[in-house]
């Protein structure tokens, strides 16, 4: 069939070791629910669903380019395993196909057989829904042949649980203790309010930071004010102010990131969409040009400002998300980042609350972005995270806005703001 050109894709999924794709034996499991692949959700330019007479139902998901098909799976008892029914179309080895569950990769494996052939892999899934996800990883094709995965049918399935025996009249059972759930731990706090600014190892022009309390919520919180001037551009030639954390996030560390900000009524435009203010980022030795992890207030081309997470010249200044800034109001954020160097298994994933509960954002249309967070302008030892006004050169005299409620943790919960609650 005529397939549209593989794109250069950044592929979403960790890496984990290579193993040959299990048959399946007899087993005794219960179905708990079986979809057909061809309702997964995938770009046309990845992929489509074809009329196969071998398949269940009549029809199979092709994907032909690295990429992920996914859906959400309702399940109404908890599930141990997945079964997906798969075949491999060869060209100089085998495709790689990853299954994942709610962002999880559980299996990066091969698929080595033209036939189709069921492969059951472990899983954990409590009732309720979950998103699925089936990412092809190494798309290859030459003049005479084409390398790509097909799946037919993906199975939840769950383990027989024996039958234990009731316990004697006179011997009360042993209760099943209650599990709690993790609320993760809190690694970095800024605590403005008892520790000033002595919480953060390293600053730029720390006197154009003030103390003080809430603009919306008055003595109830205490926060960060930054008035930058134009001539605060001693460092590099823009005005800047800042403050860092130690350099403790090192390589295939897994953080989430809390913070807020809050533009007053008199916060000023941008003159064009090529000036920008750093709000700040992670970032490390040796400092080599633009983070690829850089949050930012940008003009629009309409006119309006935004906050945007914003890559480097290696991602062409993309913007994974953005959305609007509001004067006169917080904006709490909650990041989740992984650092690496390998575009499969570094990411991105992000929450906003602006007073309307939180809100989890799309980067660039995906729950999380796998990409490149380590790279040549800050891959020289470990990172710090940064709050910052820094900002092009003669854009404005001066210029103030707002931070707060920093913190960096193992959880959304031990570090999410609450400018709103």
């Amino acid at each position: 069939m005529t397939r549209l050109p593989a794109r250069l894709l950044a592929v979403a999924g960790f890496v984990l070791p290579l193993t040959a794709l299990p048959l399946l034996g007899a087993h005794a499991d219960t179905v708990v629910t079986t979809v057909q692949a061809e309702t997964f959700k995938l770009s046309p330019t990845l992929g489509t669903v074809r009329a196969d007479t071998t398949a269940q139902g009549g029809k199979s998901l092709q994907i032909w380019s690295n990429g992920t098909a996914s859906r959400s799976i309702g399940v109404s008892a908890a599930a141990t395993a997945v079964e997906l029914r798969v075949r491999a179309d060869l060209c100089n080895g085998a495709p790689q196909l990853r299954l994942s569950v709610d962002g999880r990769a559980l299996s990066t494996s091969q698929v080595t057989t033209t036939a189709w052939t069921t492969v059951r892999l472990a899983a954990s899934m409590a009732a309720g829904t979950h998103t699925v996800g089936l990412s092809f990883l190494n798309d290859y094709r030459t003049s005479s042949c084409d390398r790509n995965v097909h799946v037919d049918a993906v199975k939840l399935t769950a383990a027989a649980v024996p039958v234990a025996p009731k316990p004697s009249p006179t011997v009360a059972p042993t209760p099943t203790p209650t599990p709690t759930a993790a609320t993760g731990r809190v690694v970095f706090d800024a605590a403005v309010a008892t520790k000033g600014l002595t919480a953060y190892a390293g600053s730029q022009n720390p006197q154009r930071i003030s103390i003080v309390d809430d603009p919306v919520l008055g003595a109830a919180r205490k926060v960060m004010r930054f008035t930058v001037y134009d001539t605060d551009d001693q460092l590099t030639g823009n005005p800047r102010s800042q403050v860092e954390t130690a350099k403790f996030w090192n390589v295939g560390d897994e953080y989430y990131v809390g913070e807020s900000f809050y533009f007053p009524k008199d916060w000023p435009m941008q003159q064009d969409t090529k000036q920008w203010v750093n709000l700040g980022e992670v970032y490390g030795p040796p400092y080599a040009g633009a983070s690829p992890n850089g949050l930012f207030v940008k003009r629009v081309a309409s006119g309006g400002q935004v906050i945007a997470w914003q890559r480097n010249g290696a991602y062409a200044w993309d913007r994974p998300f953005e959305v609007p800034l509001v004067k006169g109001r917080w904006h709490d954020f909650v990041f989740r980042i992984k650092l690496s160097s390998d575009p499969a298994v570094g990411f991105w994933e992000a929450w906003s609350n602006t007073g309307s509960g939180w809100q989890r954002l799309k980067l660039n249309g995906q729950d999380r972005l796998y990409a490149r967070t380590v790279d040549a302008s800050n891959n020289g030892g470990a990172n710090y995270h940064k709050l910052a006004h820094y900002r092009s050169k003669g854009m404005w005299p001066v210029a103030t806005h707002y931070a707060a409620a920093h913190k960096i943790g193992t959880s959304f919960d031990a570090v999410a703001p609450r400018s709103h609650s």
